[in-house]
């Protein structure tokens, strides 16, 4: 039990970067930030990594002609919030 433990803490990341977050809750977002951000509406999805703060935020990293573009999402669901940041830096809130 106590080398379970260990293991997970060593696992853990408090407050960190972390890539490869889950999957249902990237393509919902990713979705929603292809319709309100006509840049990178067709652009390819290069990675997506997320960090805690007081929710999830979510940071998608495109590839736009030639040019890396980030997109940032703010996801709070238990309040039923979404605020994305686009890559001409305009918030665009989600309404619930």
């Amino acid at each position: 039990w106590i080398f379970y433990c260990i293991n997970i803490l060593l696992k853990m990341i408090c407050g960190g970067i972390t890539a490869n977050v889950g999957l249902d809750v990237i393509q919902e977002i990713l979705a929603y930030i292809r319709t309100v951000d006509p840049a990178v509406a067709t652009a390819q999805l290069v990675k997506v990594d997320s960090q805690v703060v007081a929710g999830t935020l979510y940071r998608y990293h495109f590839h736009v002609n030639g040019a890396d573009v980030e997109v940032k999402a703010w996801s709070k669901p238990w309040e039923n919030f979404l605020q994305i940041t686009t890559s001409a830096g305009v918030e665009v809130i989600r309404p619930a």
